[in-house]
């Protein structure tokens, strides 16, 4: 069954998640040549940042709903993120028509 954003705690694991992509973030290279996409998702309970590696990340657009199957939650620096597990899957099931919220954004700190 699908999780709620506002629920998701680090350490995580095996999670599935229904959001839209709100807004790519950044993207840069890792120390071992892989491209990693930090784009900020939401439903209708919260918001937070989902990392996204290589061309994955980029195949991802703003408005894109996507269901994401055996995903993780942990830190990327500083920050509460999604990530797509070993055996995870990410795929776009929709575009623009979903509720959603940006507050609170458990990506930062000070919200949660």
């Amino acid at each position: 069954m699908p999780r709620n954003i506002i629920d998701l705690t680090r350490g995580e694991k095996n999670l599935h998640c229904k959001f839209i992509a709100v807004e790519k973030l950044d993207s840069s290279p890792t120390h071992d040549g892989r491209q990693v996409t930090l784009w900020l998702v939401a439903d209708k309970t919260a918001a937070i940042q989902l990392c996204l590696y290589d061309e994955v990340g980029n195949a991802v657009t703003a408005g894109d709903i996507l269901r994401l199957t055996g995903g993780h939650c942990t830190l990327h620096k500083t920050s509460l993120s999604l990530f797509v597990g070993p055996d995870g899957k990410l795929e776009k099931i929709g575009e623009f028509t979903m509720v959603f919220t940006e507050k609170p954004n458990l990506s930062v700190r000070s919200e949660k």
